[in-house]
């Protein structure tokens, strides 16, 4: 029983996460605020902690710290599972290869130069902070895409 329960939960979590509460019905927003640790969604429905306790029931209250713990176990896997890195060419001053790492095995990436043939940077920090910001990006992207994964 504790797994449907559990699986319905940490789906509210995920949707909350990824998408806010608006949509959600009380209960649902509500049960997101708490294992979600976000009392400032507890406030916007007009909730206090123990209120918010009480209206979801004690079934749910009593899963509450497992779904929390498996919500923020699977969200550090998403984290850990992709990866970037930015490696400087010291031969090649002004270069810069990004690569998109999944797993630890390489996905992408790209070159950033000031002397290259597609894209010029003005200066070694503008291609690097090119770089970063792509990787950033890329891995932004691709935890919030595992999300809906989780509770497969």
């Amino acid at each position: 029983m504790h797994s449907t329960i559990d699986t319905r939960m940490l789906n509210i979590a995920q949707e909350a996460a990824l998408h806010g509460i608006g949509p959600m019905s009380l209960g649902e927003a509500l049960t997101a605020a708490l294992i979600l640790n976000r009392c400032d969604w507890l406030r916007e429905r007009g909730y206090s902690i123990a209120e918010a306790l009480d209206r979801i029931g004690p079934e749910w209250t009593a899963r509450l710290r497992e779904v929390e713990r498996q919500f923020y176990d699977d969200v550090t896997q998403a984290r850990l599972r992709f990866t970037f890195e930015i490696l400087p060419h010291p031969a090649d001053s002004g270069c810069f290869t990004l690569r998109l790492l999944e797993g630890g095995q390489e996905v992408g990436g790209g070159q950033f130069s000031t002397h290259g043939k597609v894209t010029r940077f003005t200066d070694e920090q503008s291609a690097y902070d090119e770089a970063l910001a792509t990787g950033r990006s890329w891995l932004v992207a691709k935890q919030a895409a595992v999300f809906p994964e989780l509770s497969q």
